[in-house]
């Protein structure tokens, strides 16, 4: 994570893949605050928000333990004053370390045991019950052998829900929804699901009339803002998700008792108070949202900014009083529309659910109503595209399931606790699959580039903008395609030793025609050292007389060791436990989920060290505690560090080039002592111009984005005095590019050529940019398509 100083916003927004984390974003920074996002996913939309300073992305799972530890080293780093979150999952995790938390931030949530009842429907209806609010008949249920009770009692259809939103056990926590159940087996079914990890169930009575919500904002004894809507539709048809909702004026039978309800439990900040109205009129109360809900959009649209009163509660400000706001207006939920509209199609004939014909009809007449659309702003346009996106990922998915009748019930997930070995043995061949399928999808793209001159056009264009260095960045030299990639590059580019190339591309722009003729600068990089650049790469330029350039890293040369990023693979593989404790988290490993959640703790750990010795020391403790054997194995040599006599052989051959790649790789803005700083920037140069003998130029940033490198980074190696540093950036180099922030196209040797002369052309790149989308998040898509086809075999 980026070192950085504090107070760099003012409040951290969690759960950024949320609606309601949108127009929270949106809400504070449209009014000058300074807001920061953190979500698990590099793809929500909260992150595309022009009000969006600063975005974390935690390798972590919501609710985890290594997700609150996350937390805090983003709180450390930005130095925020107020934390909102919109999800259980986090919400129970901000209750678990609440009394630490508010040591350093404000959080904007409602206080103890205020805050617990709302989320137990238990107390909450227990509570509406003594104040005169009519609920639902309905009996709790623990476990299966109760269900035949619980149906004599309220009847068939019935709704099943959780007490608690959210439930978690030792092993894993996970958000449960309410579900109809119109058979006894359904029923059973449903418990058995929802009781999987301990809880209770509440079977009520099935209501099919109008749902109404009130909102309120309660603080210091007064009501400060109210707002009711009324929800058309929803996602699912039964109940979720509102998608098409209108705003009202407070009704007068539920407004007064809803309010009642809120100053009983002393419920401040935010609520969400819902009802539903039976055949004849009557509200029945089914919930309080204590959190903030995707319905703040709309409030906001209306007159109502809920984030904001949120904002000045927490922060201990005066806070803006809402008398009024605008009734009638409409707010629609497209993706959400479309998903509930095929759920009607997928459930026809359930108890509640509008007919086929009947829910398309009313979807195609709603484009007719003026409606103001969730996501969609004219002053932020960038989150409604990534919502886009990630909506057509999931169509193949959606549209298979419009039109399979089955069973409406999902069949209960086994716990992956249960059955470790099948499920570790399942997910390997599912994402052999899907890696191969997406390589596919990927060769198949490139290939269209290529042959429809697409490519050729993108070299021709390069040419004739002046001269220009592509720098391609490979790390491994295994993968059978690097002999292709060679011969096709030296047909196409003026291929280089990296520091020829840059001295021919940043020398005067005199004979610039002559250049063009020449054709466009490229050079080759290889990162690390590994032994197989000497065995591949090495052997492959001498044969084709083609120069390459490797950045080294002297810590490891002769070491004999592992680069600590191979580590996290190799400790969970050769692991000899079963079970191990790190960060206070016990994890099994004989499930498949909890090894990956530890390997990518143990990496992030690593990655994100502010010290050498502090990651080693970690390290340390990592094998002593899962009791992996430390030597590295015969079989890994290819994948291990170069030594000196074969760096001076490849040297020698005068087609092999050397630069710097800091003393141990760390990640520099990451690193707390400045002189530790220094010291990996400058040393690593010293010692390669002693074993060489001659000048070292150039440097390549480990990890090489810009979070990686920093601003302390970038002032180190300008400090050295280097006269180049390469990045990991995309990009075509031109006189006028930062000589310390120069561009590289990332490559593998195990890709087809076809995608290496998409790449080094740009047109790869070019393509993405115009589907507003990084390399990353294509292969991502490409993977969620490939799921979902391979989700029916």
């Amino acid at each position: 994570m980026v070192s950085e100083p504090v107070n760099l916003c003012d409040v951290l927004v969690l759960d950024g893949r949320l609606r309601q984390s949108l127009a929270t974003v949106r809400s504070l920074g449209s009014r000058g605050v300074r807001v920061a996002a953190l979500e698990t996913c590099a793809d929500a939309p909260a992150f595309s928000s022009r009000w969006c300073r600063y975005k974390f992305v935690c390798p972590a799972e919501e609710g985890s333990q290594e997700y609150f530890g996350y937390l805090m080293q983003v709180l450390d780093a930005t130095g925020a004053r107020v934390l909102i979150t919109s999800s259980d999952g986090t919400i129970e995790l901000l209750r678990q370390h609440r009394e630490e938390l508010e040591q350093r931030v404000k959080l904007a949530l409602a206080r103890e045991p205020a805050l617990g009842i709302a989320i137990d429907k238990e107390q909450t209806l227990d509570i509406a019950g003594r104040l005169g609010l009519q609920v639902p008949r309905g009996i709790l249920v623990s476990e299966v052998s109760e269900v035949h009770a619980a149906l004599c009692e309220v009847g068939l259809p019935a709704v099943v829900k959780p007490t608690r939103s959210w439930t978690s056990n030792e092993h894993q926590g996970t958000r449960l929804a309410s579900r109809l159940v119109t058979t006894r087996d359904e029923a059973r079914r449903t418990v058995e699901e929802l009781t999987c990890l301990g809880g209770k169930t509440l079977f009520q009575q099935f209501l099919s009339g109008r749902c109404e919500a009130i909102a309120f904002f309660y603080a210091h004894g007064e009501i400060m803002a109210r707002f009711a809507y009324w929800a058309r539709r929803t996602d699912p048809p039964l109940g979720g998700t509102d998608v098409m909702v209108q705003s009202i004026a407070v009704p007068a039978d539920t407004g007064d008792l809803a309010e009642r309800l809120i100053r009983e439990i002393g419920l401040e900040g935010y609520a969400l108070v819902e009802f539903r109205r039976d055949s004849a009129g009557h509200p029945y109360l089914m919930e309080i949202n204590s959190r903030l809900t995707a319905g703040i959009s709309h409030a906001m649209y209306a007159g109502v900014d809920f984030p904001y009163l949120l904002y000045q509660w927490a922060n201990g400000e005066r806070i803006d009083v809402v008398k009024n706001y605008r009734t009638g207006q409409w707010m629609r939920y497209l993706s959400g529309d479309i998903a509930t509209t095929a759920a009607s199609v997928r459930q026809r004939g359930r108890p509640g659910v509008n007919p086929p014909v009947r829910a398309i009809l009313d979807f195609m007449t709603s484009f007719f109503v003026p409606a103001q659309y969730d996501y969609l702003d004219w002053r932020d346009p960038l989150p409604a595209w990534t919502a886009t996106i990630g909506w057509f990922r999931s169509l193949p998915q959606l549209l298979g399931s419009a039109f399979s009748r089955g069973n409406t019930l999902p069949v209960p997930a086994v716990p992956s606790w249960e059955h470790p070995a099948t499920r570790a043995v399942q997910q390997q061949v599912l994402q052999e699959k899907k890696a191969r399928m997406s390589r596919r999808l990927e060769l198949a793209l490139a290939a269209c580039l290529y042959y429809s001159g697409i490519v050729k056009l993108a070299r021709w264009w390069t040419q004739r903008q002046g001269q220009g260095l592509v720098v391609l960045c490979y790390h491994r030299a295994q993968g059978g395609y690097l002999r292709q990639h060679l011969l096709y590059l030296r047909r196409h580019y003026r291929v280089l030793h990296l520091e020829a190339a840059l001295e021919a591309l940043y020398q005067s722009q005199k004979g610039a025609c002559q250049r063009r003729k020449q054709g466009t600068l490229l050079a080759l990089t290889f990162d690390d050292g590994y032994y197989d650049n000497y065995t591949e790469a090495f052997a492959l330029a001498s044969a084709l007389q083609v120069p390459i350039t490797l950045f080294l890293v002297p810590g490891y040369i002769d070491s004999g060791s592992r680069f600590w990023w191979q580590e996290p693979q190799y400790l969970l593989q050769h692991a000899q436990v079963s079970e191990a404790t790190i960060g206070g988290r016990i994890y099994h490993l004989g499930n498949a989920d909890e090894r990956k959640t530890l390997e990518q703790a143990v990496e992030t750990r690593l990655r994100n060290a502010s010290s050498i010795n502090g990651r080693e020391a970690f390290l340390a403790v990592m094998h002593e505690e899962l009791m992996a054997p430390s030597p590295a194995r015969a079989e890994e040599k290819a994948a291990l560090p170069l030594n000196w006599a074969e760096v001076r052989e490849m040297e020698a051959s005068s087609w092999v080039s050397f630069d710097a790649h800091t003393m141990h790789h760390p990640t520099l803005s990451c690193l707390i002592d400045p002189a530790e700083l220094q010291y990996e920037v400058s040393e690593c140069r010293e010692i390669l111009e002693k074993q060489l003998g001659h000048p070292v130029r150039a440097f390549a940033y480990p990890i090489g984005k810009g979070e990686h490198i920093g601003e302390s980074g970038l002032a180190a190696v300008r400090a050295a005095r280097y006269n180049w540093a390469l990045t990991t950036l995309h990009g075509i180099n031109t006189p006028q590019t930062d000589p310390h922030l120069l561009h590289r196209f990332v490559v593998d040797a195990d890709q087809h050529w076809l995608m290496i002369a998409a790449k080094s052309a740009g047109a790869w790149d070019i393509f993405m940019r115009l589907c507003h989308l990084p390399g990353t998040v294509v292969r991502n898509t490409f993977s969620m398509y490939v799921e979902s086809c391979l989700g029916g075999r």
